[in-house]
């Protein structure tokens, strides 16, 4: 949902001033670390349910009625943290705007309106990850449509709450940072209100209130650091691209800005498939023929999504900046960038796959060494282009060089560990009931 109303977001104060929209930018690099560094919730609570699933096929009745009180612990457990670490966050962000700005590159003509928004929106921080625990709750539990539903709902209340603040009462980006986080608290609530519901059933998951102990933190803190460590890191990769592209003046920041949104809006469309490879792998891995079926499977359609994906953002790019900006030269800018997001995009949705099927398989460790090697590249090279007196096509090829760099190092962990990773050779599993050699499910 986020990506979608950042989107919105940018189409809508696009049309009222280039100055606003790049004021966006260095806000959406703060929202986008913070938010997806505590995604490791969600990731962790997906894993978790789906590892403990209690409609996993043979269970005796007595398994299955333990399963389901352990997921839901588990799933109170990740909502409280998730209240927790967002009411933390909002703090920071209240009590540091000026700070974290400054570190984005916020120039003095965007600060003013860069703090409005920042102030504003920080106050969806808990939302925000209630939801991305949530989230990860119904896609353990296999539930795709769930979440497809809710944001898409939400999506259009933050549509029509942008285009009435913004356009009509002409609240500027203000306006934007209201509509978003009134958006956000409403697809919050939907997601707790439908959650208990399903609780107080045989197929949903009982909620309750836990009190939190280091003991029933352990099984998040096992996955936590890998995860953490490796989304910071990926993170820090976009905010590298949005600070030198804000270093190179409005026009460049307003355009960068409106290329980003547009490829964090496609770059979601792969993100079931890496949801679905943690939940299926994670339960399959008992099975290691059928997970490695599900494995190259899921590759496979994840390529093919980024090769239809690249088309439609090149025509995006090409066509389509008009929509979000009434500035030529802006559009102009985004338009030059076509080659580079069409590349990004493929390597993008191969290395989403790649990700969630290490994550099922609780093979993860790798991660943020493959972030930290992809992120120092790019900063290198951007930093050696700035200096250079490159603009933002040189900014944009270090996205590619960003995902290109992820992709080899899977590609060469998956060579070191051919006859252990779901994506190896097949050969030497006799049957699908065979023991897994190497990869198996861990049990909470």
């Amino acid at each position: 949902a986020d990506p979608l109303m950042s989107l919105v977001d940018t189409g809508c104060v696009g049309q009222l001033s280039s100055v606003q929209l790049a004021a966006l930018g260095p806000n959406t690099a703060i929202f986008n670390f913070v938010f997806q560094v505590f995604a490791f919730l969600g990731v962790a609570t997906t894993n978790l349910i789906a590892t403990n699933s209690p409609a996993a096929p043979g269970l005796s009745p007595e398994e299955r009625r333990r399963r389901r009180t352990l997921s839901g612990q588990l799933l109170s457990q990740a909502l409280t943290l998730a209240v927790i670490f967002g009411v933390g966050c909002c703090a920071i962000m209240r009590l540091f705007p000026r700070a974290l700005l400054g570190i984005m590159g916020a120039s003095p003509e965007m600060l003013p309106h860069a703090l409005v928004y920042l102030q504003i929106r920080a106050l969806a921080s808990p939302a925000v990850m209630v939801m991305c625990v949530a989230q990860g709750a119904c896609l353990g539990q296999q539930d795709a449509w769930t979440p497809l539903k809710i944001f898409l709902t939400a999506g259009l209340f933050n549509l029509v709450g942008d285009v009435y603040l913004i356009l009509g009462l002409e609240w500027g980006i203000a306006g934007a940072a209201w509509a978003t986080m009134a958006a956000q608290y409403v697809a919050a609530a939907f997601f707790l209100v439908l959650l208990w519901r399903r609780g107080r059933t045989e197929k949903g998951l009982p909620l309750g209130f836990q009190t939190m102990s280091m003991s029933k933190l352990q099984p998040f803190v096992a996955m936590s650091g890998a995860l953490v460590s490796r989304t910071a890191l990926q993170m820090t990769g976009y905010a590298i691209l949005t600070y030198h592209a804000t270093k190179l003046g409005l026009i460049a920041s307003a355009a960068h800005q409106v290329t980003l949104q547009m490829f964090w809006f496609f770059s979601y469309f792969p993100e079931p498939l890496s949801i679905t490879a943690q939940s299926l792998i994670a339960r399959d891995a008992r099975h290691p023929a059928r997970m490695k079926r599900v494995a190259r499977l899921l590759l496979t359609m994840g390529s093919s999504i980024g090769l239809v994906l690249a088309g439609v953002i090149w025509g995006a790019y090409t066509f389509l900046p008009r929509f979000f900006t009434s500035d030529e030269l802006v559009a102009s800018a985004i338009r030059a960038l076509s080659p580079q997001a069409f590349l990004s995009i493929i390597l993008l949705c191969s290395v989403m796959v790649l990700d969630g099927i290490s994550i099922g398989a609780n093979d993860y460790s790798h991660l943020p060494r493959t972030s930290l090697v992809a992120t120092g590249g790019c900063w290198i090279v951007l930093d050696w282009s700035y200096k250079l007196g490159f603009g933002l096509n040189m900014v944009w090829w270090g996205m590619v060089l960003f995902f290109g760099l992820r992709f080899v190092q899977h590609a060469f962990h998956v060579a070191t560990h051919w006859h252990t990773h779901p994506l190896g050779d097949m050969r030497d599993l006799v049957h699908e009931g065979g023991d897994a050699q190497g990869l198996t499910a861990r049990t909470v």
